[in-house]
This record gives structure tokens, sequence and C-alpha cells, in this order.
């Protein structure tokens, strides 16, 4: 048996001084619009373990070249996220680039064939193109300074929530943590979801669902959410801060205005 690491969120991150990636036989990671560093869409792997080497290099081979259509996708879809996207238009832009992306109509990280089934689509497994290396690039060389900031807007959403008396991230668990997003348990998420569209603060609308981000017919993947209480119960009352925001005041106060939905401490 093989140990695999779901990195695809942890890229920075670690466990008790040793990176995320470096623990089992191989690891993988996201470079998906939304996580520490982006390509776009896509990721990569990290393989430890010389039994599955020859296997990994067989998989390179098999890979489809992207389509020139695909790659111009991806330039249009660069431009938007920099030029157009902004605390006003972000609701808006997020919601259309999912529709358009479950439709087949941009290039996506979940399209319509992989989401309402169990078998990889047609035309799925495909390498990177030039522009997402070079769109990586970029964004790794401002990595660190942007996980010091992550931090340091975590370890102020600990403080406030702290203080406050509502649920929180311990602050024994930042040593470990990049906290691309942070997590934090309201009462009604639908309500405090529409306040902060409102008041144009940007949260995370992640794992709403145990199967994220298939909330129906579950049957294919053999869950049955009855057999996941804890889950269930977790993804209708999680939201995530926005941990990048250089905005920091604007949320707190977000926050004091919405206390009485946030979560207590239990």
């Amino acid at each position: 048996l093989y140990a695999i690491e779901d990195c695809t969120h942890g890229f920075g991150g670690s466990y008790n001084g040793k990176p995320n990636g470096s623990y089992c036989d191989a690891s993988f990671f996201s470079t998906q619009w939304s996580k520490p560093f982006s390509t776009g869409i896509g990721g990569f792997s990290v393989v430890h373990h010389s039994g599955l080497k020859g296997k990994i290099l067989r998989l390179e081979r098999e890979k489809i070249k992207p389509a020139l259509s695909e790659t111009l996708n991806l330039h249009t879809l660069y431009f938007a996220r920099r030029y157009l996207i902004n605390d006003f238009t972000y609701w808006p832009m997020v919601n259309l680039y999912r529709f358009l992306s479950k439709n087949n109509l941009v290039v996506g990280s979940s399209s319509g064939e992989e989401i309402c089934g169990t078998e990889m689509p047609a035309g799925y497994f495909k390498g990177i193109a030039a522009c997402q290396m070079r769109k990586g690039l970029s964004s790794i060389a401002g990595l660190n300074e942007l996980n010091a900031l992550r931090k340091k807007n975590a370890q102020a959403y600990t403080e406030f929530l702290r203080q406050n008396n509502r649920n929180h991230v311990d602050r024994n668990q930042f040593a470990n943590h990049v906290f691309l997003r942070y997590p934090l348990l309201v009462n009604n998420r639908d309500a405090f979801r529409n306040a902060a569209i409102k008041e144009k603060v940007i949260l995370g609308d992640w794992f709403d669902c145990p199967l994220y981000p298939v909330n129906a017919n579950n049957a294919g993947w053999n869950l049955d959410t009855r057999s996941t209480p804890v889950a269930s119960d977790i993804c209708r009352r999680i939201v995530n801060l926005p941990t990048e925001t250089r905005a920091l005041n604007r949320v707190l106060d977000f926050l004091a205005r919405n206390m009485e939905n946030i979560s207590a401490v239990s």
C-alpha cells in the first residue's frame, strides 16, 4: 500500500517542522485560482517512493497537450482575474465563472462531466501549458510575503474571536498552518453570506457539502450523508474568512456587526 498526501490547500505549510508533501510516498498539490500560488487551473505531484517513479513517468507520456483555444481561454481568464475582479465584482464574476466552467464554456477547475459522474471525462488528462508555467513562476515569487500576511490576518481573527467568546482556530495550531482561508462556524450560513456580499466582504464558500462540489446524487460515489453527520453539520455552517486581504479592519468590523450569527465557543 502506498500513502499519498492531499496537499491541495497546503503548499508552504508544515507539520511539526517538516514541509507538507514530504511525509508520504507521494503527494499532490493544486495550483487552481484560489490556492497558495496559482497557474489558473491544474497542479503537480511529488513522488518520493522509487516504486512509483516508473508509473508516474508512463502517466506523463499519456498526458494530452492543451489546445490553442484552451491556452487563449486561459489568457482571457488571467486578464479578467487581474483587471476585472475586485470587492464589488467578486461574487457576480465567480458565479459567472462557475456557470461557464460547469457547462464547459470556459476552462474550469471542475468541468460539467467531472462533477456529474465518477468516470474521467474524455480529454481530461491534460499537461500544463507554457502560459501556466509562467503564471506559476510569477505567483510563487511573492509566496513568502503572502503567506506572512495570511498568518498575520489569521492571528488577528483568532484574537478577535477569542475575546468575543466565538469559535476560532486555537493559537497552538498556528505553527503548522499557512491559512489559505480561515474557517469559521456560523449559525445561519446563508444569512451570513448574504450580509458579506452586501458589505463587499469576500468569503470563501468551499465545502458546503461533504463531497464538494457534488451536492446531490452522491450514490455514484457510494456516499450516504447519513453516515457523515459531523461533516454534514459542519458543511451547513462553515464559511472561510479571507486571509489575503489588506483591508483587515473592514472584515473585523463586519464580524462585529454580525457577531450574533457566529457560533459561540462550545
